[in-house]
């Protein structure tokens, strides 16, 4: 959606949040899941293997071979299953690509509107319409609130709640990039998957996120590299 179109949607949602409540929350579901939506697309062309990442994890979500909570008990063999699983998930993924946003112009003229982007796309990243839609919905009454269901929107829009549903899902995402946009924008919408969004907080600020230790993780993406390296190489009968 065009920046001007969102404003101007904004500014009617305003004012109809109060006469028309009805109206403003049909409008509001709109721009709620367009925006989601499109983020997480843009979040999606990051990751040269997304398809076939979700592809696995949904069916190994459906199928229990990935629980969505981890062990809580000191079992050695669980755990370190389960992070072969999510680090077989992390090399579908693939290397991350480089966010358009964050190109580096050298000219005058560039270094202004690079400062400019940065500014506007600092705090939610690439969730920075989220932000904008949640921002106008926190202002109204509750009701309108309730009846618009953010996190529902969220979930429906994602086409799954597996970001804040599936211990590590959001770790192996988060830890495939180092592009500060799209680890905020995984941030953001996970806190809405949760309910639990703040649009005053600076989400570029904090992207270190809850991560396994360094060494299993590391030993468990070289198994799992391994496995597919083998995979591949092996024909099929």
């Amino acid at each position: 959606m065009d920046e001007h179109v969102l404003n101007a949607q904004l500014v009617l949602f305003k004012r109809l949040k109060s006469k028309r409540p009805e109206k403003a929350v049909a409008m509001m579901k709109t721009l709620l899941e367009h925006t989601i939506g499109r983020c997480w697309l843009q979040i999606a062309r990051v990751y040269p293997g997304w398809d076939d990442a979700w592809d696995w994890l949904d069916e190994a979500v459906h199928d229990g071979q990935l629980p969505e909570k981890g062990p809580t008990g000191a079992i050695d063999a669980e755990r370190t299953q389960r992070d072969q699983k999510l680090a077989h998930f992390r090399v579908l993924l693939g290397p991350s690509a480089a966010v358009e946003d964050e190109k580096i112009v050298t000219s005058l003229a560039g270094q202004k509107r690079a400062r400019e982007e940065e500014k506007r796309s600092s705090g939610w990243g690439l969730a920075r319409d989220v932000q904008r839609c949640l921002k106008e919905l926190d202002a109204a009454s509750e009701d309108v609130q309730d009846d618009v269901g953010a996190v529902a929107l969220a979930k429906a829009a994602l086409r799954s709640d597996h970001l804040s549903g599936v211990d590590g899902v959001f770790n192996a995402l988060h830890d495939s990039t180092s592009e500060i946009l799209v680890r905020a924008g995984l941030h953001a919408l996970r806190d809405v998957l949760r309910g639990k969004w703040n649009t005053k907080h600076d989400y570029t600020a904090s992207i270190d996120g809850e991560r396994p230790a360094k060494k299993a993780r590391i030993e468990a993406t070289h198994v799992a590299r391994t496995e597919v390296t083998h995979a591949r190489a092996d024909p099929k009968p």
